[in-house]
């Protein structure tokens, strides 16, 4: 046979050791080179696992130490190979063989593969024993091979430091346990390339289950058919941070229910959990919730595509199970950035209690597929600090993003871009999208936190943002803004109160600047419309209420004329009183600039 370059090529039955022997040494001069340590003879040890059941050494395996010069580098003849001479006895460097023709585990030895342990592989027999024992047999900084197909039923347990589990495999109809049920350790595990299939999504079908473990790492691996493919579970005993640390990183999961699911127990820290990634994974499709966090303290989650069961499936329960992509409950410290959330059939981003966060240049499409939601949404009475910036937010059923929090926070909603479409499609719930009104931004009046909101755009003909209560400013510098409130406000005496007024700071004791008011008896474009200009401040003398002008139905000519007199008492309450016939609902729309800003009365 004749190679690329022109020359003959040796007939494999006579060369194909030679090669084999040639490469390893060549090999070893390298690693001798840099070390002092003969590479071969490790090599040479270490294949010898890999043939159990042999009295002699394969041939193409050749330990050299012993032999040759004294760096332990054999001399080669001018073909290559290695003179009859040279070649040592070998029986010393191999482990002694078993009864049952398995090799001795030997110090150094750092990659193992199950089937040297009796695994059969071939998705059939149970391999639970087998996969196991070599499990318990693995060194620190070993890695173990799973080759084929395994069916363990009976699960696998890893509670050690510096252990890699490796595919190629499948590992079938069984979960593997990492860490411990006693004092959480530093374990530094990692699980690579290996697929993780079920037979059935029933519950407590997982593929990777975590108790108390930190630093590990779950990469390049795929999960199939499951309910919870990787399973956060904080034992009854849980504290803060027992489980931590651990990077989900370039997986593939497919037909889930959950891809990552963190369990809080009724009686543990919320903290239990903390500072994971969820990175770069495709989820196609999960059937409840992509990702799913009781409590966490502390989570990356960015760059994932999550993918649901179409809106077009003709699987009713598919269709009626979904949630979100993302749902967090309590926790503090979220990082949600730069991922592709599809056809949620409810909220697409669902925080409950969250503390501190950050949600920005995520791709929203077709979220509330079930029923009007929002599609990203807040709740919750943990005073949230957070921003959500420069997100795409498409055809929602509700709105686009909804601040439904009752705290004393900040959330900076800016820079979004919300598209609505009533004739979306992928729309199956009641009612129909074009019997209710729809906003980029929606905070009610329950909500309590501060709400910061700018540069968003919205198309489709909806409301930008609507504010039923509270502050929301483009914040010029610490002390100046502009920026609007709404009070809506039944008016039947004097002296009712519509609005409190403070500093941009949150203080009482002063405060200045132009107040604007817009009052109707409508909220609709059209109606009754009177408007009020008034320079306000509180000085260490008190507060007062400057008119600047006014304009409108003033005279109070009829109940439905929004004719009112302003007055401001010592705190700074900002009251009412109807003029004339005036009377009942009225909605005051405040803009206002300057050290100030209007609050709930």
């Amino acid at each position: 046979m004749v190679s690329e370059t022109g020359k003959e090529d040796p007939q494999p039955s006579q060369n194909d050791a030679g090669v084999k022997r040639r490469g390893l040494l060549r090999l070893g001069t390298i690693i001798t080179a840099l070390t002092g340590a003969s590479a071969v003879s490790a090599i040479g040890a270490n294949s010898a696992q890999a043939n159990p059941g042999g009295k002699t050494p394969p041939n193409e395996y050749v330990p050299i130490a012993e032999k040759g010069a004294p760096s332990g580098v054999a001399t080669l003849d001018l073909e290559a190979k290695i003179p009859p001479a040279l070649i040592p006895d070998l029986s010393a460097a191999y482990a002694p063989v078993l009864a049952d023709g398995k090799g001795l585990v030997r110090k150094g030895d750092l990659v193992f593969n199950v089937m040297d342990y009796g695994a059969a592989g071939n998705g059939l027999a149970d391999d639970t024993a087998a996969c196991q024992t070599a499990i318990n047999a693995l060194p620190e900084h070993a890695t173990l091979i799973f080759p084929g197909r395994h069916y363990i039923p009976g699960n696998l347990s890893l509670n050690k430091k510096h252990i890699t589990l490796a595919g190629p495999g499948t590992l079938l109809d069984g979960k593997v346990v990492i860490g411990t049920t006693g004092t959480r350790e530093d374990q530094f595990w990692n699980v690579t390339g290996l697929t993780f299939e079920r037979s059935t999504r029933g519950a407590a079908s997982y593929g990777i289950e975590l108790l108390k473990t930190r630093r590990g790492t779950i990469q390049n691996n795929v999960f199939l058919n499951m309910d919870k493919a990787i399973y956060v579970h904080p034992l009854p005993t849980a504290a803060a941070h027992d489980t931590a640390q651990v990077k989900i990183v370039k997986n593939e999961f497919a037909d889930v229910n959950y891809a990552f699911y963190v369990d809080r127990a009724d009686v543990a820290n919320w903290m239990h959990t903390s500072d994971c990634k969820f990175l770069a994974n495709t989820v196609n499709v999960a059937y409840i919730t992509h990702v799913y966090a009781k409590s966490i303290d502390g989570l990356v989650c960015s760059d994932n595509v999550f993918f649901f069961p179409s809106y077009n499936t003709s699987d009713g329960a598919a269709k009626a199970a979904k949630k979100h992509n993302i749902y967090i409950g309590q926790s503090d410290w979220l990082v949600i950035k730069g991922n592709n959330c599809f056809e949620s059939g409810e909220e697409a981003i669902l925080l409950d209690m969250a503390k501190h966060f950050s949600i920005s240049d995520n791709l929203i499409a077709w979220p509330g597929q079930k029923a009007p939601y929002d599609a990203v949404k807040f709740t919750g009475s943990n005073s949230p600090n957070g921003m959500i910036t420069d997100n795409v937010i498409s055809r929602f059923s509700g709105n686009a993003i909804g601040v439904h929090t009752s705290g004393n926070g900040t959330i900076v909603v800016k820079n979004n871009l919300c598209e609505y479409d009533a004739a979306t499609g992928t729309y199956y719930g009641t009612p129909a999208l074009n019997t209710f009104t729809h906003h980029g931004v929606y905070q009610p009046a329950a909500s309590t936190d501060t709400l910061i909101e700018s540069g968003n755009e919205t198309t489709g003909g909806i409301y930008n943002v609507r504010k039923d209560s509270m502050f929301s400013a483009v914040r010029l510098n610490q002390d100046v803004a502009v920026a609007g409130s709404k009070s809506a406000v039944t008016v039947t005496a004097a002296n009712t109160p519509i609005f409190s007024m403070q500093s941009t700071r949150g203080g009482t004791a002063l405060f200045s600047g132009m107040l604007l008011i817009e009052v109707k008896n409508t909220e609709s474009e059209s109606g009754n419309l009177s408007s009020y200009l008034f320079h306000v401040t509180r000085h260490p003398l008190g507060a007062s209420l400057t008119k600047v002008s006014e304009h409108g139905l003033l005279t109070g000519g009829s109940a439905n004329h929004p004719s009112f007199t302003f007055t401001v008492d010592g705190t700074g309450k900002l009251f009412v009183s109807p003029v004339g016939a005036t009377s009942g609902k009225f909605y005051f729309y405040a803009t206002y600039q300057g050290n100030l800003r209007l609050m709930k009365p």
